[in-house]
């Protein structure tokens, strides 16, 4: 397992789906402003 999902197993369930639910919206909202070349970007982004 890798540093981040340790810590992310190790946060209050709610808070959990807390985050999972801002990174949907935020998943749309990248959706609807820039397009499905946004999901392109976000998987293939270099600074990653």
């Amino acid at each position: 397992m890798g540093v981040i999902s340790t810590a992310f197993d190790k946060l209050p369930k709610w808070l959990r789906i807390v985050l999972m639910v801002l990174a949907v919206v935020g998943c749309i909202y990248g959706i609807a402003r820039e397009g499905w070349i946004f999901v392109l970007k976000v998987i293939f982004s270099p600074e990653l």
